[in-house]
């Protein structure tokens, strides 16, 4: 089922027991159990991560009385995905989903499922505070997915932890494990700015830029690096560094399906960061002034 089979009122129940059914009514060697399982995973991680990046279009605030509650989260999951009972809807729900998805998991999981539970799961606990946590949890992502090779999912968990470095105000670690990531992707960021020129000179139809559906997926992955690039700049201090990602974030954005309307921001950003860059050069060049005479 798609994500949209969460926004009716009995959603979550009927999740619920498709879960109760998979885990318990299959065999670990039946293939169909195996390939039910692995889509429920994805599906209820999935879920858990809509439900915490866009709180506020989420089933969860209109569900009244139909939430999971946390103790059926706490039959099978671990303190990864416990929260407090002062939680908010929106994270108890997020609890209960990455529970379940952590249940069929132990029985049917694979390294790829287990990286993203490991991500959503941290997304949860950056949520409700615990970044600490948060970044342990990266951290076994990040091995898992260095040693499948899959450098897109290592530069997105790069940029997890990059957030979780933020918000424990360690911005030196954040911008290095942005610089990773922007490292990681090089190559692509140079196939995709190749792309942008042959389309800017009309050699190539606008539709040259995503050719693939794994291209929209890495351009909003490259995206995401420049601006926690420049958001650890500009913390830093290092506002020209953080005006120059801004602007090349923003030069992405305007070109990337579905975030189009971000190029704006970025530019605003990009403007500010010039501005304060201008005045610390403004302000240097005084105190020369000063000490010359």
């Amino acid at each position: 089922p798609s994500l949209a089979a969460l926004d009716t009122p009995h959603g979550y129940a009927v999740l619920r027991e498709r879960l109760r059914l998979t885990i318990r009514g299959y065999g670990a060697s039946s293939g169909h159990a195996t390939r039910a399982a692995h889509h429920l995973i994805e599906y209820t991680t999935a879920a858990a991560a809509a439900l915490l990046l866009d709180a506020a279009a989420s089933p969860a605030n209109d569900a009244k009385g139909l939430l999971p509650s946390l103790a059926d989260a706490r039959k099978f999951g671990s303190a990864s995905v416990m929260v407090p009972p002062s939680a908010g809807a929106v994270e108890r729900t997020a609890s209960v989903l990455l529970a379940a998805a952590e249940a069929a998991l132990a029985k049917f999981g694979e390294a790829r499922l287990e990286a993203a539970w490991l991500n959503n799961a941290a997304l949860l606990q950056r949520r409700i505070k615990r970044p600490r946590t948060a970044l342990r949890l990266l951290a076994a992502a990040l091995r898992l997915e260095s040693e499948a090779g899959d450098e897109l999912a290592v530069a997105q968990t790069l940029l997890n932890m990059s957030a979780c470095h933020s918000k424990l105000d360690a911005h030196e670690d954040a911008l290095q494990a942005g610089i990773e990531a922007k490292s990681l992707l090089a190559p692509y960021i140079r196939e995709f700015f190749s792309r942008f020129t042959a389309v800017a000179s009309g050699e190539e139809p606008e539709s040259h830029i995503v050719q693939v559906p794994g291209d929209a997926a890495m351009l909003r992955t490259i995206l995401g690096v420049f601006n926690n690039i420049a958001v650890e700049h500009d913390h830093l201090r290092h506002h020209a560094d953080a005006a120059k990602a801004y602007s090349i974030g923003a030069e992405i954005a305007a070109r990337t399906p579905g975030v189009e309307s971000v190029a704006q921001r970025l530019r605003s950003l990009a403007a500010r960061s010039q501005a304060a860059a201008a005045e610390v050069e403004r302000r240097v060049g005084r105190k020369l002034q000063t000490r010359r005479a």
